[in-house]
């Protein structure tokens, strides 16, 4: 048997590949299982600084993503031998990655792209795991797709299912087993679960406590710190468009069309008569540096260079939604948020390029492992490299 601990991206595939293999196979999940249209509820955000977004249920925090499908971290990884275009293409194949048709795209995610285009900056159309012809365009993938139209982690998790394995929910893993140099189980409260192949798969920011503790080093957090843009543009109707449709890769950042209800509300609270369809907004998302730590406590913080960065990126932003028809006096910003936590237990210090620990047979196949930050959507290349261990387990 093997025992997996965390049902997103990483933790999913390799259940879904060691089933498929012929493993018995024990997932473990600290979340509920959900409808999928409930995910928004489970989010589990933690405040270090810069609040850290992440979802707790089965699937993870694919059951909120923008189904965005970017490749990244291809050259870092190949520093460290570590060849995933195999396993992208096969990963893109089977989630079905394809820009949208048009008549997915809204006009606000279009009037943006002309802006950027006149500023003299290439916009292009996000690749996505979304099945157009199922798509509702309500503009809730964020909030979990009420129509599955979007590729999420419980497709995974129901093959594994399929293939005889287990799945066990509102579990929490507190502790690992080992005797000598291997690694014999896992330790839920008071029972115990025991087997000689476990994959920790819980998370960057509970990893790192888990094979903390059984003194495993971990490495320092980064986040892809983002902040989120947005002005009034009556009756543009871009709470409906699918997020992130369109990005342009700006030398300082990465710049997303994205549509946030709290910039809805911040408007309203500065005075400004809008609904949810008269807002356009933008994110400036950055490749932060590794300035987090996880222990008792959790923190991220915005260090020197982040700041310039993101000042970069939010005045190019400004620009492309100004030209875009946003009422200029009108633009406000959030609080800077990170939807990427990784890092905590990177490959060549806590794994091995097979991405095993010191430990035999224990295993780390999240974000966690990822050698830097992506500034990029990163669950195209957590599920290719969960796939390229699986081969090795």
């Amino acid at each position: 048997m093997a025992i997996v601990v965390g049902s997103g991206a990483g933790g999913a595939t390799v259940a879904k590949e060691l089933a498929a293999a012929g493993h018995r196979v024990l997932l473990i999940e600290k979340g509920p299982e959900i409808d999928e249209e409930d995910a928004h509820r489970h989010y589990a955000n933690v405040d270090a600084g810069i609040k850290l977004m992440r979802t707790c249920c089965l699937g993870g925090t694919t059951m909120v993503s923008a189904g965005n499908a970017m490749r990244c971290l291809e050259e870092e990884l190949r520093g460290f031998g570590i060849d995933l275009s195999a396993e992208l293409a096969e990963v893109e194949r089977e989630l079905g990655v394809q820009v949208l048709p048009d008549d997915l795209i809204g006009e606000g995610t279009y009037r943006l792209m002309d802006a950027a285009s006149r500023l003299g900056l290439t916009a292009r159309k996000m690749p996505k795991f979304i099945d157009p012809e199922q798509c509702c365009r309500d503009g809730r993938c964020s909030l979990g797709c009420p129509v599955q139209a979007r590729w999420n982690a419980v497709r995974f998790i129901e093959a594994a299912r399929e293939n005889g394995a287990t799945v066990v929910t509102g579990q929490e893993v507190t502790g690992i087993l080992t005797r000598g140099d291997r690694v014999t189980g896992v330790r839920c409260g008071s029972r115990t679960c025991y087997d000689d192949l476990v994959v920790i798969a819980a998370g960057a920011l509970e990893t790192p406590r888990l094979i903390g503790s059984i003194g495993i080093p971990v490495t320092p957090l980064f986040c892809d710190t983002f902040a989120s843009i947005g002005g009034v543009c009556p009756g543009i109707g871009f709470d409906r468009d699918v997020p992130m449709g369109a990005y342009i890769a700006h030398e300082s950042s990465l710049i997303l069309s994205h549509y946030s209800r709290q910039l809805v509300a911040t408007l309203q609270g500065a005075g400004h008569a809008v609904g949810e369809g008269d807002v356009l907004g933008m994110m400036v998302k950055i490749a932060d540096e590794d300035s987090g730590s996880v222990r008792e406590t959790i923190k991220k913080g915005v260090t020197a260079p982040d700041a310039r960065r993101l000042a970069e990126g939010s005045a190019v932003a400004g620009a492309i939604l100004a030209g875009a028809g946003v009422e200029p006096g009108t633009l406000v910003s959030l609080p800077l948020r990170g939807s990427h936590p990784g890092g905590t237990a990177r490959i060549g210090v806590s794994v091995d390029t097979s991405l095993m620990t010191s430990v035999a047979g224990l295993y780390v196949c999240d974000a966690s492992v990822l050698p830097a930050a992506p500034g990029a959507p990163p669950i195209l290349t957590i599920i290719a490299l969960a796939r390229y261990a699986a081969k090795r387990m």
